[in-house]
């Protein structure tokens, strides 16, 4: 099941058609109360605290007005790629994220992740 909000970005017919041939249902929060949908909001909050380390670290050997805006995307991605290979409670033992949606994954590819910067 994919829970989300009323933002649109599951309203196309193409999705929805390719989540009901894989038996995903999809169920809409109540609209404008992000507390409905809590895990998700955690999950977002995670992962731009990350972002903003990250840049923090990174920008502590530039001046960090130089820093351009578009490292904000790329600290994004960085932070949602290492949260998905790390173990996460919610699933068996030591398992992680990536290794749940891609079976064969190995958690592995992290010691190949350089950090971010």
């Amino acid at each position: 099941m994919i829970q989300a909000d009323w933002g649109g970005e599951f309203r196309n017919k193409d999705l929805q058609t390719e989540l009901r041939q894989r038996g995903i249902q999809l169920k809409e929060t109540v609209r404008r109360h992000s507390e409905t949908n809590a895990v998700a909001e955690r999950a977002n909050h995670t992962i731009l605290t990350s972002s903003r380390t990250a840049l923090f670290f990174l920008g502590s050997h530039y001046i960090a007005a130089d820093m351009p805006k578009g490292y904000w995307d790329k600290a994004s991605l960085w932070a949602a790629y290492t949260k998905n290979r790390l173990p996460h409670e919610a699933l068996p033992k030591g398992m992680t994220p990536v290794e749940l949606l891609i079976p064969g994954t190995h958690a592995e590819c992290l010691r190949t992740t350089s950090g971010f910067g």
